[in-house]
């Protein structure tokens, strides 16, 4: 066979595997491919390790997002209730809120606009109906509700907000056991969808507190409840600075929970504590709590990092396909050089 056709050919079959390719990167083109990655949990109440008092463990919520397969179950489990099923719950209802709130503090709604329990593709479409609407639209009454960010227009702000939170759902269940002062409880969280399932085990201790003062931080910017912080990385260092004169370094604990892990705080100088923790990427919810015996500063962080490429099937066709068109190419020209 003519080394040159071999040559046009392996050059058209890429410029076709890379238009295919990109057609399915653009969402024009579907491949069903299996999902194998668990769904990722944003944020759990109660939280590993961390200290409550009885009557603030009223409800068990869980927030897991899987942005490939829809979550489709969560569970929760201790000595007193056994292991019980989670209902999709709209954010609207929940007690404990995993808190959208942009780096400059503003506070956001949280995507789920028709309260369903699940940021989809009907909430994309949904803040898209209203894209440049704003506040001297006639109709702005309609719309306000998709405006995510509080600034009186529904644009390309709101859209990012939505797509952050894709695939998230937020499941709860009401709390009917009675706690007992002073002792420690065991928990598991679980989510599943079709992809795999993920889950959270730790122990949370019941007790009274009173506050306890200090300052935090991460990467040396003053935090408090209902913060969020954009990095650049996935690292940072986050630190507590005790400024309770009633109390000394060694009665303190210092935790921070991230994503259903806990990492005790070292001292590293005087009353104050830090390390540095490392972050998935995307949403994290941070929870900060430094306490001795009778006092607690417990907070909650919204920690937003870079979202990590994500290389498709799609990908991967334009990814052949180039390297069959240079071979092609390759092919053509040599047997050119060859023939003269």
């Amino acid at each position: 066979m003519d080394k040159e056709y071999i040559g046009y050919t392996l050059a058209i079959v890429g410029i076709a595997l890379i238009a295919i390719g990109a057609l399915n990167v653009a969402g024009y083109l579907s491949f069903q491919t299996v999902d194998y990655t668990a769904p990722q949990i944003l944020y759990s109440y109660p939280q590993d390790k961390m200290i409550y008092k009885a009557t603030e463990i009223d409800e068990y919520v869980l927030y897991a997002q899987d942005q490939e397969s829809p979550v489709q179950s969560a569970t929760y489990a201790d000595k007193y209730s056994g292991v019980v099923s989670l209902v999709v719950t709209p954010y609207t209802q929940l007690t404990h809120k995993l808190t959208v709130v942009q780096s400059d503090g503003t506070v956001c709604k949280y995507p789920d606009v028709n309260f369903d329990g699940k940021v989809d593709g009907t909430d994309q479409n949904l803040v898209l109906s209203a894209f440049n609407k704003n506040s001297t639209s006639p109709d702005w009454s309609l719309y306000e509700k998709y405006d995510l960010n509080n600034d009186g227009a529904v644009n390309i702000r709101d859209t990012a907000i939505v797509s952050l939170y894709l695939g998230t759902v937020t499941f709860s269940l009401k709390s009917t056991a009675s706690y007992t002062l002073g002792e420690n409880i065991t928990f598991a969280f679980s989510a599943s969808s079709v992809g795999g399932t993920s889950g959270i085990q730790g122990v949370f201790l019941i007790q009274d507190y009173q506050f306890l003062s200090g300052l935090w931080t991460i990467n040396g910017q003053i935090v408090n409840a209902s913060s969020a912080i954009n990095l650049e990385s996935y690292s940072a260092i986050v630190s507590f600075q005790c400024t309770d004169a009633t109390v000394s370094s060694s009665q303190v604990t210092v935790i921070a929970g991230v994503n259903g892990k806990s990492y005790v705080l070292p001292l590293t100088g005087t009353n104050t504590w830090n390390k540095e923790l490392t972050f998935s990427s995307g949403i994290n919810s941070l929870i900060l709590e430094a306490s001795t015996s009778d006092k607690i500063n417990k907070i909650t962080v919204s920690v937003i990092t870079p979202n990590q490429p994500t290389i498709t099937l799609g990908h991967i066709i334009i990814i052949a396909g180039a390297v069959l068109t240079a071979a092609g190419v390759v092919v053509v020209k040599k047997e050119k050089e060859t023939s003269w």
